[in-house]
């Protein structure tokens, strides 16, 4: 649930005066939980993309050494920087897969959308 101010005018929603004579309007988590369940994905789907493009950019670079500056060996920079652009995106996403963080992190996005327990309190005896 979220507050948002709004002009001493007309109460939008539910809402209340406060004390220096702004309107506070209530907005429940209904419609805005599925657009932040949204935007997590796309979210997701471009640090996909984005490591996806970083593992193509090294096969490039080998591909274009391999091409062009093999024969002559020359340029020989590009093959260890080609092979760190590809191995590293794929070590990131098979170390994550292995150690279940997928699992960790969805678990975490489906708690947030419930309001925080608060903890018992035992009386010292």
């Amino acid at each position: 649930m979220a507050q948002r101010e709004g002009a001493p005018k007309a109460a939008v929603g539910g809402g209340g005066r406060r004390p220096d004579g702004g309107l506070v309007a209530l907005e429940m988590g209904g419609a805005g939980g599925e657009r932040a369940a949204e935007r997590e994905g796309r979210a997701a789907w471009a640090a996909a993309a984005g490591v996806a493009g970083v593992g193509l950019a090294g096969a490039g670079v080998l591909v274009w050494w391999a091409v062009a500056f093999h024969p002559s060996h020359q340029q020989l920079w590009m093959v260890p920087v080609g092979l760190v652009l590809l191995g590293t995106p794929l070590v990131a996403w098979l170390s994550l897969f292995a150690s279940g963080a997928g699992r960790w992190l969805g678990g975490l996005r489906a708690g947030a959308d419930r309001p925080p327990v608060a903890p018992t309190v035992v009386p010292e005896r």
